[in-house]
């Protein structure tokens, strides 16, 4: 990804984050997705830009009823699937 795509989904998270009052305390990126967490109000923050269209979440993780990771090894790498439902 080109440094002004890199600046561009910096630029909407800083602005989700901003906009929802989260103050995030860790956030990890790989490949086209970004997770983050702010623990002081129990959301966190997803965003996928792997599409023309980005998909972004704010989940209240105050109104997850049941949390779920399935691991999956593949030849090459262990593949994370985690499924909350509200």
């Amino acid at each position: 990804m080109s440094a002004k795509g890199v600046a561009n989904q910096k630029a909407r998270f800083d602005d989700l984050a901003s906009a929802n009052n989260l103050t995030i305390n860790e956030k990890e990126q790989f490949e086209h997705y970004l997770i983050a967490i702010d623990n002081l109000n129990a959301k966190l923050l997803y965003f996928n830009f792997s599409s023309e269209e980005e998909d972004v979440k704010v989940i209240d993780l105050q109104k997850t009823k049941t949390a779920r990771v399935d691991m999956r090894k593949t030849a090459s790498m262990k593949i994370r699937k985690v499924s909350l439902f509200l």
